[in-house]
């Protein structure tokens, strides 16, 4: 059974009581959180009010404690998942397919195929190779394209990232995925984390409506992005020696950059990378994060010392 709180006292005196549930002289000594589902049916019923129209998809990276989660589910929230483990962790809350967009520009081909035999058809790009890697891995997929407008203010900006440029990307890409014959059913941004201005919400929305139709030369762009990074086994690196193209882990983290700029010859999507000289804090400083798991340690010894 959970707690069911009446107040803001009842809460507090819950929170109290959990920590001297140990009885006598022990208590409850390590941290914990105390989750008000008042508070999270609270904002998404104001959510229905003041746009009704306007269907939500929590973030699971946010926050995927399973009753929270659950509680979303049964108030009829949609589900953003950025991986395989995190459209594995809402499915098996019980939630439909239809109601989960695939929410990742840079997806893990594997990934992309799971997520079509489990029914998930909606997924964003941003890219040519990643529309590329849609069509030969989820050919029915409704695409969702992303922009780039970041706020001029922010904690975290997604730009340098994720999203193509509205006017002299996005045009060229529409037109390719509807000559790939995937269905176009809208168009997505992230104005940045934390941020400090409202107005980027309408400057983005504009965006939106106004791809042009032709194209504009822009700028060409290399970015590798891998399956491991900054929330995994790089977070101890150094990144040193910066040169034109950069390398990128899998999260959706603007963080997760391995190595901002270097310089590397052409690749081709599913080439290997090679890192030396790993071990130390990589492996027990790794985490799950976005629902991607850690890399797992293949172990060998040569003939001679066995």
């Amino acid at each position: 059974m959970y707690p069911m709180f009446d107040s803001d006292e009842d809460f507090f005196r819950a929170a109290r009581d959990i920590v001297a549930s140990g009885g006598g002289c022990v208590a409850q000594e390590e941290p914990f959180y105390v989750c008000d589902l008042r508070e999270l049916a609270a904002r998404h019923a104001r959510w229905r009010d003041l746009m009704p129209r306007v269907e939500p998809f929590y973030a699971v990276k946010c926050n995927d404690d399973k009753l929270l989660l659950r509680t979303l589910a049964a108030l009829g929230t949609g589900f953003d998942c950025a991986s395989r483990g995190e459209i594995d962790l809402v499915t098996n809350l019980g939630v439909a397919p239809d109601r989960i967009i695939y929410a990742n520009t840079l997806k893990i081909a594997s990934h992309v195929r799971y997520a079509a035999s489990v029914g998930v058809n909606i997924v964003t790009f941003d890219s040519k190779d990643e529309l590329i890697k849609i069509k030969q891995n989820m050919p029915n997929a409704q695409v969702v394209l992303r922009i780039r407008c970041d706020a001029t203010v922010a904690q975290l900006y997604f730009g340098k990232r994720f999203g193509c440029d509205p006017t002299t990307e996005a045009p060229a890409l529409l037109k390719l995925a509807v000559a790939l014959g995937l269905d176009v059913i809208g168009v997505s941004f992230h104005v940045g984390s934390d941020m400090q201005e409202p107005d980027a919400y309408a400057r983005a929305i504009a965006h939106c409506r106004d791809i042009p139709a032709k194209d504009e030369a822009s700028e060409p762009q290399t970015m590798y992005c891998i399956n491991d990074g900054v929330w995994g086994s790089f977070n101890a690196p150094s990144t040193e020696n910066p040169q034109p193209c950069s390398i990128w882990g899998p999260t959706c983290s603007p963080l997760d950059c391995i190595v901002p700029a270097t310089s590397l010859p052409p690749l081709q999507v599913g080439s290997w990378l090679l890192f030396k000289d790993m071990g130390a804090y990589t492996l027990t400083n790794s985490t799950d994060f976005n629902g991607f798991k850690k890399a797992r340690v293949k172990t060998f010894v040569d003939r001679c010392l066995w």
